[in-house]
């Protein structure tokens, strides 16, 4: 997936040692011109259409035209076990401010 600035890719999600975090492992390129020192994102978690929970992303040093691997904590979910897991149809990585 990708916004115009940015793309992600190779995303994997695991539950946590915890039983109510996921996991998100992936990869976050920035397409621009613009170097970020700290880049803020709002990850989304999807089954199906529902919203299943939600996170932050926070990148230090985001290189212009670089790229960069990150994990992610998604908490506050009801239970989650494998099958929940396995029922991940789309995860959203939403730009929402950066310097």
């Amino acid at each position: 997936m990708s916004q115009p600035n940015f793309s992600y890719y190779n995303l994997n999600f695991s539950r946590g040692s915890l039983a109510n975090e996921i996991y998100i492992n992936g990869e976050i390129k920035n397409n621009s011109a613009i170097n970020y020192s700290m880049a803020l994102f709002k990850v989304i978690l999807y089954i199906q259409s529902k919203v299943v929970g939600s996170g932050t992303l926070k990148i230090a040093g985001l290189p212009a035209k670089g790229g960069k691997n990150f994990e992610v904590v998604v908490d506050g979910l009801s239970a989650v076990d494998d099958l929940v897991v396995s029922k991940i149809s789309r995860c959203d990585i939403l730009f929402e401010n950066g310097y």
